[in-house]
């Protein structure tokens, strides 16, 4: 039995997602979820609690997914439990303050796989600034600021433990 969160478009919801079987648990409320048929590409015929659906699945990056159904469009995003943890691990590392100055810390223990910001170099808010490597998964941490790097203690290819100080952002503002 796996939990995830699925978002669409702002709105978020639970999902407990049984192995083997259709059912899931939405929220609380039991549906029946089955594919019927692969129309073309990533089109498909999809039964909820006996009423079917046709929708067409666009994966544009690895985060978020657009449904087109019935002359709707709507943006999801599904997150189990261990890629939920590890965003808001991302989510604590961006400490920054109000005199515009952030300290990039390793949300978890890990390995630093890719430094993509030096010293001197201006970053703006969002722009990804390391990948870590934990639990099997790549993890990119963004800057939570605008401005420059004051100081690099990262290194590629090395342990890092969680809160270790790994980039300093002074705002360029």
């Amino acid at each position: 039995m796996e939990t995830i969160t699925i978002k669409v478009d702002e709105t978020e919801y639970t999902a407990i997602v049984p192995n083997g079987d259709g059912e899931i648990i939405l929220n609380g409320e039991p549906l029946n979820i089955n594919i019927l048929k692969k129309i073309s590409g990533n089109v498909y015929s999809v039964s909820v609690d006996n009423r079917v659906y046709i929708l067409d699945l666009q994966n544009n990056d690895s985060d978020f997914i657009q449904i087109y159904s019935d002359g709707f469009m709507f943006d999801v995003e599904i997150t189990d439990e261990k890629k939920r943890l590890i965003k808001q691990y991302l989510k604590d590392t961006g400490a920054s303050d109000d005199t515009g100055y952030a300290m990039i810390k390793a949300p978890m223990p890990g390995m630093l796989i890719k430094v993509l910001a030096n010293v001197g170099d201006h970053v703006n808010k969002g722009d990804k600034i390391l990948i870590i490597e934990a639990m099997k998964m790549e993890n990119a941490v963004a800057s939570p600021i605008s401005g420059i790097v004051k100081t690099v203690n990262a290194v590629e290819g090395k342990s890092v433990e969680k809160n270790q100080l790994l980039i300093e952002i002074e705002s360029n503002k």
